[in-house]
């Protein structure tokens, strides 16, 4: 499995990253999160690794509850 976690991605391939250490330990900084990502579209999941994990759960879990409460809100004035 290749590991791009501490790698950033350029045209010639991906490249370790200057956030490692020549040692292989990593430093206090987080990962380029969007090293492997190509998608133009960005996903909740995507929202959650940036915000970090509360937020990404929080929106992972409003997110459609809102949705559905909404649509549900609007079935039933549709019906009175």
């Amino acid at each position: 499995m290749n590991d791009h976690r501490w790698a950033r991605s350029t045209p010639h391939g991906n490249v370790p990253s200057l956030a490692m250490p020549r040692d292989g330990r990593p430093t206090w900084r987080r990962p380029d999160i969007r090293a492997d990502n190509d998608d133009v579209f960005a996903t909740a999941h995507d929202l959650g690794q940036r915000c970090g994990r509360r937020l990404g759960a929080l929106i992972c879990l409003f997110v459609p509850l809102v949705f559905w409460g909404a649509l549900a809100v609007f079935a039933l004035a549709q019906s009175l």
